[in-house]
């Protein structure tokens, strides 16, 4: 969830030019080092109340920035 929403930042403030905020299951793999099936399970179990999909990318939309601050905050 923290690097989806480093990536919201990195999208909101323009921190990188033609930066795509929205990412891919295999994406996400590559850049984290982490098996495709346990992204799978995280995505579709942990982050279901977060995170949006469009087109087989997801993202966490503005109006879930509180539901992520809460989930933080309950397993800090």
């Amino acid at each position: 969830m923290v690097y989806l929403l480093g990536r919201k930042v990195i999208s909101i403030k323009k921190l990188s030019k033609d930066f795509e905020e929205k990412i891919s299951q295999k994406e996400i793999e590559h850049f984290l080092g982490i098996k495709g099936s346990s992204i799978r399970k995280y995505v579709s179990v942990d982050l279901k109340s977060v995170l949006k999909s469009e087109g087989k990318k997801y993202f966490v939309p503005n109006y879930n920035l509180y539901k992520c601050k809460e989930k933080l905050e309950k397993n800090g």
